[in-house]
Order: C-alpha cells, then structure tokens, then sequence
C-alpha cells in the first residue's frame, strides 16, 4: 500500500505543478504579443511532461504485480485503515486535478485557435488577398502554384 501511496503522491505533485505551469501559459498565450513568453511557458512544461513517462511505467507495473486493473480498484480491494483512507483521498485529488488540467488544455486549444485565425485576419487585411493558413491564395492547394503571392502585392 505504502508503493501505490507513493506513485498517487507523484502523480498529484505533477499534475498540480502542471496546472500551476499551464496557468502561466494561459496567460502568456491571453497577453503576450511578442511570443517569448509563450515559448518560455512551454519550456517550463517540457520538463515536467517528461517525467510522465517514467510515472505511468511505475504505476504500469506495480499494478500488474498486484493483478489490477487501476489504481482506483486497487485502493478499493484494500481492507479499511488509515492508508487506504489517505490513498482515496489521493485519488480524489487527483481527480479534480486531472477536471482542471483538462478544462485548462481546452483553453489553450482555444486560444491558439483564436490567435491563428487572428494572424490569418491581419495577412489578408494587409494583403487584400484571401490566404489560407499557408499563407497561399484562398482555393490553391497546399502545393501552392500560384502567380504572384499575396506578398508580392502593395500593401
């Protein structure tokens, strides 16, 4: 029991230091205009999302020693004592941890999406020409073939 304490520990420590850094990336992407300190924000989070890998291989195979399933039936076919108790509690903050981490991604989905059809905005303003997200003329394919860009116009 003292093991599957240990791997929900990590696993909370992470995804709270996640929240805390996809926080400051949500905020970088909602003001910053420059971009430096959205690929600060993303430097921070590369780290700790390497870790992840190593963290669902230790609980990968605790839990195939104990013949479970997930971590949730392991802490449930556990008789009651004060670590179990500590190890629910674990699991349900990890829970509204991961409910956070989730909503926290689909804003940052959001606000890329948003701030992509704002660059293409401003390129076909300024080029009075309808480009697609590659910058081409609106109906090229991707393989491009056009005359002159949208570039070569006066602006």
């Amino acid at each position: 029991m003292k093991e599957a304490i240990a791997i929900l520990e990590r696993q909370r420590d992470i995804s709270m230091r996640l929240e805390d850094l996809l926080e400051a990336l949500l905020e970088a992407l909602r003001t910053d205009t420059s971009g430096s300190r959205v690929s600060r924000a993303v430097q921070d989070i590369e780290p700790l999302l390497s870790e992840l890998p190593k963290l669902l291989g230790d609980q990968e195979r605790f839990l195939a020693a104990c013949g479970q399933p997930d971590m949730d039936s392991f802490v449930q076919a556990q008789p009651v004592s004060s670590e179990r108790d500590a190890a629910l509690r674990l699991l349900d903050e990890i829970g509204q941890e991961s409910d956070m981490l989730r909503y926290q991604l689909d804003m940052s989905e959001l606000l890329l999406q948003r701030n992509k059809e704002f660059i293409d905005y401003h390129i076909n303003v300024l080029s009075a020409t309808s480009a697609g997200s590659t910058y081409g003329s609106s109906g090229l394919g991707a393989s491009g073939g056009r005359g002159s860009g949208m570039f070569d116009k006066n602006v």
